[in-house]
């Protein structure tokens, strides 16, 4: 019996909707105003540039799902954490939005806020709508210590969306390896990045700063990498290490903070057994 399938065109956009819908996401988790406007562009205008949509109801509705499927993941993620979950004012949401948000669409986007996850026949404000909510959910490192992996995962997603779009088969797949992504890293910072060879020894920075580059080679090969490409990367590089720099200094103030000044640490004072009487 012949398998079902869906036809061509259905199918890639299937895919391209799912990809957007992440890349939204994801441009809110960057802070990247610039990017979102285009992407939400692309969402807008993707049925009228690749010859219309046949069902006329709720055209952006995978989009929406997609990143209402990252904020569920994420919710149910930190509620099993014990996290903090969406406050019922949504404020950081809220201040995504205000934030990055096109001025075309920040309005309706703060509208449906109220019922980000209810939303039946969403449009492109929803979409922006709820992938704040899941920018927000991913933004607290409790949940996610690495941010730059968690960026990493959603990239991933994206291109497994897209790669399915083209029907591309599961062995031409790619993804990048640590041996490969740290050989780039090395040749950005222009010799031995000192990771340890093991990545079960790396640091939190060290996490970061690999997944920062696997993103990177996840979208353009380094062959491919232009001189401003490289320089914005290595740049991404350069602020995690001050990030971890700065972190360290915070947690060895804190203890030092806790140290006599000469040198002694504080010790709680013993009580002294009560008399009998």
């Amino acid at each position: 019996m012949r398998e079902f399938e869906l036809p061509a065109e259905m199918l890639r956009r299937t895919g391209q909707m799912d990809a957007l819908g992440g890349r939204i996401v994801l441009a809110v988790l960057d802070g990247d105003r610039d990017t979102l406007a285009e992407v939400l562009n692309q969402l807008s205008t993707w049925d009228r540039d690749h010859g219309g949509w046949p069902y006329h109801r709720a055209p952006f509705k995978m989009a929406y799902r997609t990143a209402a499927g990252h904020a569920s993941t994420f919710l149910r993620l930190a509620e099993e954490k014990g996290l903090s979950t969406v406050d019922t004012a949504l404020d950081r949401p809220r201040a995504l939005v205000e934030q990055y948000a096109p001025d075309s669409y920040r309005e309706q986007a703060l509208a449906h806020l109220s019922a980000w996850d209810r939303v039946v026949e969403p449009d492109v404000a929803a979409v922006v709508a709820v992938a704040a909510v899941a920018a927000a959910l991913a933004s607290q490192k409790a949940l996610f210590p690495s941010q730059e992996q968690a960026k990493l995962t959603l990239v991933r997603q994206i291109r497994r969306a897209e790669s399915e779009s083209i029907g591309s088969p599961p062995q031409e797949r790619t993804d990048v390896g640590d041996d490969e992504a740290v050989a780039f890293l090395d040749e950005l910072l222009g010799g031995d990045a000192g990771l340890p060879h093991s990545p079960s020894r790396w640091g939190l920075w060290e996490i970061d700063m690999v997944a920062a580059v696997k993103r990177h080679l996840l979208e353009t090969p380094a062959s491919a990498t232009s001189a401003a490409q490289r320089d914005d990367l290595r740049r991404r590089i350069v602020a995690i290490l001050e990030s971890a720099a700065a972190d360290l200094k915070s947690r060895n103030e804190a203890k030092a903070a806790k140290v006599r000044p000469g040198g002694q640490r504080t010790q709680p004072k013993k009580r002294k057994p009560r008399k009998g009487r």
